[in-house]
């Protein structure tokens, strides 16, 4: 057989393999949507769209979450503020209740890493690890102290036997990038953001040198998170939010649900946003609230994580969640904040 035959062969069975899964899901998905008797034609449009949706929306559940142990060594953690006190018994109680937390939300989902003494600021496993649907990343992180956090990750994540498409170690893919999971902030469905933070006092000359070139150049590092993660990666510069000890892009700005954010309400977090717009052209939408600490929230499925002691703030949310079926829920995290965290920080989410 020459070689246009078998072409037009293989191109005739992938074109029936297409008619199959269109008469398929016509077969079987289409039924199910209730049209009603008297639908007109941009009803019965709608009633596809939201079957869709819910059908991508279930596709995409989050079924499991990734945490660390708390380390004893906690309190020796870097933060901005080194002569705040760290009360390592609030911390740990804390970090139990926001595990029973996500415990009740993902029954026999929370999976946990043992924890690392010697790695103070390994709790917060975020920043280890980047995910993006059926791929994940072992980061690099940018601070010299963090960068043991990431040892071992990989071959506990290959034990777990979890379905992963593709498993990548940045450093393996090129020992100069880095990048901090919570630099990276992941509309559903849309495109991974890659912030660039840049904080003089917590890293040194050499690490700066790398930082400036990687603002100027605005694809390094990102190109290679990129690479691995098989996706288009828009890069946005954080550097002038360092001085309002914004540690990380979704330390100020977090996503909620569809393209509504919720972020710190500076004049330089409005900057950043107006930059994501400029570059991906989405409709976004941002609750603006005047805590940095609130501008960090977690969402779970239809339940979204805020934290404790902000009802002002709580309330701005759930105004722009009336009619949706998003429960807010809160958990306390004032101590383990003093490190410079927040909720997100705590896990990693997956929906595999």
């Amino acid at each position: 057989m020459h070689f246009e035959n078998i072409t037009i062969f293989i191109n005739k069975i992938q074109f029936m393999k297409l008619i199959l899964a269109v008469f398929v899901l016509w077969s079987t998905a289409l039924p199910q949507i209730d049209f009603g008797q008297n639908s007109s034609a941009d009803s019965v449009s709608a009633h596809v769209v939201n079957f869709f949706k819910k059908f991508w929306y279930e596709k995409m559940k989050i079924s499991r979450a990734l945490l660390r142990a708390f380390p004893k060594s906690l309190s020796d953690g870097l933060r901005f503020n080194t002569a705040t006190k760290i009360d390592i018994n609030i911390a740990e109680k804390e970090y139990k209740n926001y595990c029973s937390k996500l415990k009740q939300m993902l029954p026999n989902g929370v999976l946990e890493f043992k924890a690392r003494d010697d790695a103070p600021d390994s709790v917060f496993i975020e920043d280890c690890l980047v995910t993006f649907q059926k791929k994940c990343l072992v980061t690099h992180p940018g601070h010299l102290a963090r960068r043991i956090e990431t040892i071992g990750l990989k071959k506990q994540l290959l034990d777990w036997k979890l379905p992963f498409e593709k498993l990548d170690e940045m450093k393996e893919i090129d020992h100069n990038a880095f990048c901090d999971g919570g630099d990276v902030l992941e509309l559903p469905n849309k495109y991974p953001w890659f912030g660039m933070p840049f904080n003089k006092k917590n890293i040194n000359k050499k690490i700066f040198k790398i930082i400036f070139f990687f603002l100027k150049q605005k694809s390094w590092c990102a190109a290679v998170v990129a690479k691995s993660l098989g996706v288009n990666v828009i890069t946005i510069d954080i550097a002038k939010a360092a001085k309002y000890e914004i540690l990380h892009l979704k330390s100020a700005l977090t996503w909620v649900d569809s393209n509504l954010l919720v972020g710190y309400d500076i004049p330089v977090m409005h900057n950043i946003f107006s930059e994501m717009q400029d570059k991906c052209k989405l409709p976004l939408e941002v609750v603006w609230v005047n805590s940095l600490a609130c501008a960090n929230v977690l969402r779970i499925n239809n339940c979204l994580l805020v934290p404790q002691g902000f009802p002002q703030c709580q309330h701005q949310i759930q105004k722009k969640l009336v009619g949706k079926s998003i429960q807010v829920d809160h958990v306390d995290n004032s101590e383990l904040r003093k490190l410079d965290s927040g909720l997100t920080c705590l896990s990693v989410l997956l929906s595999i």
